[in-house]
């Protein structure tokens, strides 16, 4: 399949706003919908007080600066003897098995919810240096392969590729561990060079796999049970190998070193391709991919100035780069939730998100399969978005009945309290979307359902304002409606 090209012509030269492009609400919630999930009103209005530029370097600057999510007891257990101990039986640690793993997504979702573009990275690339919970199934796995992906989420790319293949959740996914001088195995040397660097047959040979495949042998010195996985020297391979047209004894260090060297522009490509999918528009443009591949080649595979050239460029932020992806179910619930500032009485709200994620076929650590997740339209289906539909409902009942304030609170934070109920209306439509509705009838539309209830003298008499009493279930129709409008579903 051919890829798609952008109609975006803009240059990754530094937006300045003008007054035929001014930096707005728009753009905010562009910034924040793509770099992290969502903003709060207080957000926006600090951010308004602030240069593009400026915000984008504070932005980077929080995630790189930021700590890892602290362990849980059980994520530094060192082994299943200590998992053992604490839980008695082995049928007990079994059983605590999966509750320990959701414990950890609720964990996600929260680290989502607040940490802006630490964690909207940390999910990406969980998305892209992929494994499967229940091929490992060890909770301390599954805790220090996260802390993994936040330690390295911005930080250097060549050093997070070479973490990685001797991380052991990966290890076991991709049969590292089974990999030995007697018996190679090619999966891991496979995958390194199609999904974690260069892409589907771009830059290696069959020859170049099995070689490398020779090169990574001896990990598999499993210490313990659910422990450490050390290098066995007895199950290296110590033959010369020739990987990339060199050849010598090499091992695991001496892969990584000649893969950065010898593909790094087909490396620094691959890796900006994808960032550009992710972060500004399915439909790429090559000239700035190949400039962004460029500045992350100059950098030594630094993610940091990669990132900060595109998030201030007016390509970012050109008309065409906004509400042109697909929100994932991440995107969907967990921005919604905090641009309405929701709140859980009797709940956690992360739970929930994470029931709400399994009933759109997400479970955050147990991917389709080892290429991921597809993102973009593939996240919308006749199946799909009646679901999706579903779950945005229910969300909005449950906050409708546990504390309809917070409803009303998001409407006075936005508009004054006398102001016109059409005008409010139609800022409530607008205010999710980045892009307004293209006929004035949708606005009629939804301007009667949010007026739908009281009568209509009410709104030209006084007696109507936003604290008439029926405000909140005036805002639950109108929000109701909202998740409906096919625009609602891009950011």
């Amino acid at each position: 399949m051919s890829e798609l090209t952008s109609c975006n012509n803009a240059t990754l030269g530094v937006y300045q706003p003008t007054i035929d492009n001014p930096w707005d609400i728009k753009k905010v919630q562009h910034l924040y919908r793509r770099l992290g999930f969502g903003a709060t009103h207080s957000m926006i209005d600090s951010a308004l007080l602030q240069t593009p530029s400026d915000l984008v370097d504070a932005l980077i600057d929080e995630a790189i600066n930021k700590p890892e999510t602290p362990a849980p007891v059980w994520g530094i257990y060192e082994d299943y003897s200590v998992f053992l101990g604490v839980y008695g039986t082995q049928t007990a640690v079994s059983q605590a098995v999966n509750p320990l793993r959701k414990e950890l997504e609720g964990t996600f979702c929260e680290d989502m919810r607040t940490n802006n573009l630490r964690d909207r990275l940390t999910l990406f690339w969980s998305n892209h240096f992929v494994t499967e919970f229940n091929t490992y199934n060890a909770p301390n796995y599954l805790f220090q392969q996260y802390q993994m992906r936040q330690t390295h989420a911005i930080g250097n790319f060549k050093d997070f590729v070479r973490e990685v293949g001797l991380n052991k959740a990966m290890l076991f996914y991709l049969n590292g561990f089974e990999n030995k001088a007697s018996s190679p195995n090619e999966n891991y040397a496979r995958e390194l060079y199609e999904l974690f660097t260069m892409g589907v047959d771009n830059g290696y040979t069959q020859d170049d796999i099995v070689e490398t495949a020779r090169a990574l042998t001896g990990y598999n010195n499993k210490v313990s049970h659910w422990g450490e996985i050390a290098f066995n020297p007895t199950h290296f391979d110590a033959g010369d190998k020739t990987i990339f047209g060199q050849t010598g004894n090499w091992g695991y260090d001496d892969v990584i070193d000649i893969l950065f060297a010898q593909k790094e522009t087909l490396i620094a490509t691959f890796i900006c391709k994808k960032f550009y999918t992710y972060f500004v528009s399915p439909k790429l443009n090559m000239t700035i991919v190949d400039e962004l591949a460029q500045t992350f080649i100059s950098n030594d595979f630094e993610i940091a100035p990669v990132l900060r050239l595109l998030f201030k460029s007016e390509h970012f932020f050109d008309a065409y780069s906004i509400g042109t992806i697909v929100k994932s179910p991440m995107d969907l619930f967990i921005s919604f939730q905090k641009e309405l500032e929701m709140e859980y009485v009797d709940r956690n709200l992360n739970e929930t998100t994470r029931t709400v994620l399994y009933y759109l076929n997400v479970t955050l650590f147990i991917p389709p399969n080892v290429a991921g997740w597809s993102e973009d339209n593939s996240w919308l289906t006749s199946a799909t978005l009646p679901e999706r539909w579903l779950r945005m409902k229910h969300l909005l009942i449950y906050q409708n009945n546990e504390n309809n304030n917070i409803l009303k609170n998001f409407a006075t934070n936005l508009f004054d309290i006398n102001e016109d109920a059409d005008v409010i209306a139609k800022g409530i439509v607008d205010h999710f979307l980045l892009k307004p509705l293209v006929y004035d009838a949708e606005y009629d539309e939804a301007i009667a359902i949010f007026k739908s209830g009281v009568p209509d003298n009410y709104f030209t008499d006084g007696t109507w304002d936003l604290n008439y009493s029926l405000v909140p279930t005036q805002i639950f129709n109108l929000l109701k409606h909202i998740i409906k409008i096919p625009e609602f579903q891009l950011k």
